[in-house]
């Protein structure tokens, strides 16, 4: 069971579209990253092992990049990830991502470019 709920988006349209240019760029490959705040939006695309189905973040990256932006006070505000095989909903493997950020961007692949569809997770 999936604790999933897809909610409206919150974030400003450029950033929509910034992450939907991140997930055609990485086609065939999933991508991954973090959507963080201090004084405007940015986008950090994390280096990944990945492939068509899956995507991991080596932990020598990801808590070096989580210390430094705790250092200085830049606020996680969404996780990111896309499913270039078009699945519209988070799979039981994307659980973990409930714990970066208040929300989470899924980019479903339709057509020839990718969807940003915005999760909570419901505990």
């Amino acid at each position: 069971m999936t604790l999933w709920t897809e909610t409206s988006h919150s974030l400003p349209k450029e950033i929509l579209c910034e992450l939907t240019s991140i997930a055609v760029a990485s086609h065939p490959y999933e991508c991954v990253g973090l959507v963080v705040w201090r004084r405007r939006y940015w986008t950090v695309p994390l280096p990944a092992i990945a492939s068509p189905r899956s995507v991991l973040v080596d932990p020598a990256v990801l808590i070096p990049t989580l210390y430094l932006l705790d250092h200085h006070s830049v606020c996680i505000v969404a996780s990111f990830h896309s499913h270039p095989n078009g699945l519209e909903r988070p799979s039981k493997l994307d659980d973990g991502f409930r714990l970066y950020g208040g929300s989470h961007i899924l980019l479903v692949r339709e057509h020839e470019s990718f969807t940003p569809r915005t999760f909570i997770w419901s505990s």
